[in-house]
């Protein structure tokens, strides 16, 4: 109860700060303390004195959303300015110009102002215009070391372990399209509460938005000097920590969710509420994964062509897929031996294709420039499609067949005047297709010579232009035709034959063969005696004749010879240099060298002889030289005489 207002009997008459008396400042104060007295239900009523008006009880200014709190304390009555006399007894209500009170039923509570005291200024609630709304464009993720009440939600939203990933949202529970949340947040409490009594505290959470707000946490931080007795719905306390967890799995699009709590202060300080919300929010879309699929077809016709005629290609894409494909690109790649104008790379482009159509492309329509396997590689791409190499490319091989000569010309490449030389001329087909109407023509040699019948078959001799020449009807592929002539050389030089083939279809085959022809020195040597019978004791003599009828001079000539019978070397003759030797005991006699023998001259070497005894004798010569072909070749001589013992031979004892 108040204290009694006379209570100053015995005392001495205090003044106020200002110089008021008082007791009438106490007095001045009677109408705001009865007011205060409704309001806490500390008395039942309260009667004015008389002359005042009964004053009208109002119910108590409430927080938004805060019922009245009988726990809460009163506001400070703040000190009073002194009435203008002190003999009698102030009215009740404030004197005229005085300082008003504040009215503590005015709407939107503020805290009165507060003399010094234990108890610090409270703060006041923010209003609803003050607290900023929450947007969440992502989930947030559930507080950690939070834990799910028995039977409750876990962290976040959902039931625990129905979301394997705290940060994430399952497809399933996600709307299409943009989702905007908006929440907003109040605590509302009393402004002034007073020690040991319990009080409401009321988390107002609001979901401002026209989408549903998923995985909702709301953290309650209790403040220091107060006691949490009981919340609704329960809360799920922080391990470690004085907050306080509540999780919302879904908060419809427009509701309120509101948590209370019954506090009770512990001590006087002043206490600073603190709550944060936290929510989930997500989109998804709807989307329809096709996969085109393009596969490529390819004809060629004819499949076996002769060279120089068209080919024909025939190309046809499909869409096999579930989806379109776009901006398909079909390229035609071709061999060596194909050819669009001078292009071996075409390209043909399809703007689209949708599921299962088919589109078949100009025809490609190319020239064949070369025999033999000749191929088109088609292949079709679009940024739609996977690239299968199995589908998308396809290669189509032609035939091109083609005539083709090939001539071979063989001979000896070294040969001496006077020698002949045999030709053999061979005319082949490698290609795949009849060659037909095959000229063959022989350039001769201009150097000299001259070409030796019989021609071969067929063949004919132009004579102004000394060319042979032969025709063969068809030439079927790989038939090969030979024919051989002859060709005698009469003079030094270098003998150039040209064989070439030609067909229609402009097909040409040449070969050349050449032949060094040298001169060659031909040695001959003769014998001859004075006498082809002789008496013993007479001489004979042996005339050696050694002639070059080659083309080239002789040189180092050695001429050797060997004495039959009883015969001796008497003398020699033209020996010019160098010695004459001769074994009696072998009958062997060697000349001296000649150094050279120029072409169509000749030499004569001479031994004058005697025989000893009666019998056959003779004289046997051998000529070498140093440009003889071969060193079996032989160039010899040999004559025969006959000594007699009866003084009747008709040879003479000296030269004539």
């Amino acid at each position: 109860m108040i204290g009694r207002n006379d209570s100053t009997a015995g005392r001495r008459p205090g003044r106020h700060r200002d110089g008021t008396p008082r007791r009438a400042a106490r007095l001045a104060a009677l109408p705001a303390i009865a007011a205060l007295i409704a309001l806490g239900g500390l008395a039942a009523s309260a009667e004015p004195q008389q002359g005042t008006p009964k004053a009208q009880p109002k119910p108590q200014a409430k927080v938004k959303g805060v019922e009245p709190d009988p726990g809460a304390a009163p506001p400070a009555i703040p000190d009073m300015p002194a009435p203008a006399s002190s003999s009698a007894p102030a009215p009740m209500g404030p004197p005229p110009g005085s300082m008003a009170l504040p009215d503590p039923l005015a709407d939107g509570p503020k805290p009165a102002k507060i003399t010094p005291s234990p108890t610090p200024s409270a703060r006041p609630a923010p209003r609803d215009s003050e607290v900023r709304p929450a947007e969440f464009d992502d989930g947030g993720p559930s507080l950690p070391g939070a834990t799910a009440p028995p039977g409750g939600s876990a962290p976040g939203g959902g039931t625990p372990g129905s979301e394997p990933d705290p940060f994430a949202l399952s497809a399933d529970r996600l709307g299409v399209g943009k989702q905007k949340v908006q929440l907003s947040v109040e605590v509302q409490a009393s402004p002034i509460i007073n020690l040991g009594k319990e009080t409401t505290v009321r988390l107002v959470v609001k979901n401002e938005s026209n989408v549903d707000a998923l995985g909702v946490s709301l953290v309650y931080q209790l403040p220091e000097g107060l006691k949490l007795n009981s919340s609704t719905p329960p809360s799920n306390p922080l391990p470690g920590t004085t907050r306080y967890h509540w999780p919302k799995p879904l908060l419809a699009a427009g509701s309120e969710w509101v948590v209370v709590l019954k506090v009770v202060a512990t001590s006087t300080k002043s206490c600073e509420h603190a709550a944060t919300v936290t929510a989930k929010t997500g989109s998804r879309a709807n989307t329809i994964v096709q996969e085109p699929k393009l596969k490529v077809e390819a004809t060629s016709s004819p499949g076996r062509v002769l060279k120089g005629e068209q080919v024909t290609f025939q190309i046809a894409v499909t869409n096999n897929g579930t989806g379109p494909a776009r901006n398909i690109v079909v390229q035609a790649k071709l061999s060596s031996g194909l050819k669009l104008g001078s292009d071996d790379i075409v390209e043909q482009t399809i703007g689209e294709l949708g599921p299962g159509q088919r589109y078949d492309l100009d025809p490609l329509i190319v020239d064949s420039v070369a025999g033999g396997q000749q191929s088109c590689t088609v292949d079709v791409r679009s940024p739609d499609v996977t690239a299968v190499v199995e589908d998308q490319r396809i290669s189509r091989v032609v035939e091109v067949t083609r005539p083709e000569l090939a001539v071979k010309l063989e001979g000896r490449d070294q040969r001496f005047t006077g020698q002949t030389n045999e030709y053999k001329l061979t005319v082949t087909n490698p290609g795949t297709a009849p060659a037909k109407k095959v000229k063959v023509v022989v350039s001769l040699p201009q150097q000299g010579g001259k070409l030796l019948q019989p021609y071969p078959p067929g063949s004919r001799l132009d004579v102004p232009t000394g060319k042979l020449i032969s025709t063969i009807a068809q030439l079927e592929p790989l038939q090969s035709v030979e024919m051989t002539f002859v060709y005698a050389t009469t003079t030094i030089g270098l003998y150039r034959a040209t064989a070439e083939a030609t067909a229609p279809g402009a097909l040409r085959a040449t070969n050349t063969l050449t032949t060094e022809v040298s001169g060659i020195a031909v040695l001959d040597v003769q014998v001859a005696q004075t006498s082809r019978v002789m008496d013993v004791g007479k001489t004979n003599y042996y005339d050696i004749t050694i002639k070059n009828s080659g083309t080239k001079e002789a040189t180092r000539l050695q001429l050797k010879g060997k004495l039959a019978g009883k015969l001796k070397v008497m003398k020699h003759y033209n020996v010019e240099k160098g010695e004459f030797a001769f074994n009696p005991v072998t009958g062997e006699f060697v000349f001296p060298e000649v150094e050279r023998l120029g072409v169509g001259q000749s030499i004569t070497l001479s031994l004058e002889v005697q025989s000893t005894e009666s019998g056959p004798a003779g004289c046997h010569v051998f000529l070498a030289h140093a440009d003889m072909v071969s060193p079996d070749d032989k160039v010899e001589d040999v004559i025969s005489t006959t000594v007699t013992g009866n003084g009747r031979a008709r040879g003479t004892s000296a030269r004539p």
